[in-house]
């Protein structure tokens, strides 16, 4: 998550990436009784890693993040952060209200969520 907020400029997006793969990676390795909900969280960052990205190309990276939000609704259907941002791709050729999204949402001066409340389980 740190290195999703990093400026664009310095290049953090790939490690934010790699750490959102293995992320997704290792929750798919759990039993289905211990899946969560909150797992969907990684397929968020991920698309926004993605976005932030773009520099990298960003026809294909912008495609991949879409490919990255759709997996994380078909593995936990519903989830209204997914569905906010693949409604935002869906808006505009250009993409330029998601990559304004992102930037706004993931940016060094905004503070990394750091509320557990979500993820704690009885």
């Amino acid at each position: 998550m740190n290195h999703l907020h990093w400026p664009r400029k310095l290049n953090h997006a790939p490690l934010a990436i790699r750490d959102f793969t293995e992320l997704i990676e290792l929750q798919k390795r759990l039993p289905p009784e211990k899946q969560r909900d909150y797992f969907a969280l990684g397929y968020v960052g991920l698309g926004d890693s993605y976005v932030k990205n773009r520099d990298e190309g960003i026809e294909e990276n912008l495609a991949k993040a879409k490919q990255a939000w759709e997996r994380g609704l078909a593995e936990c259907p519903g989830r209204p952060e997914l569905l906010e941002r693949l409604e935002l791709y869906a808006k505009s050729a250009d993409k330029a209200e998601l990559i304004q999204f992102i930037k706004d949402l993931r940016g060094l001066e905004d503070p990394v969520d750091t509320d557990l409340s979500r993820v704690w389980v009885d």
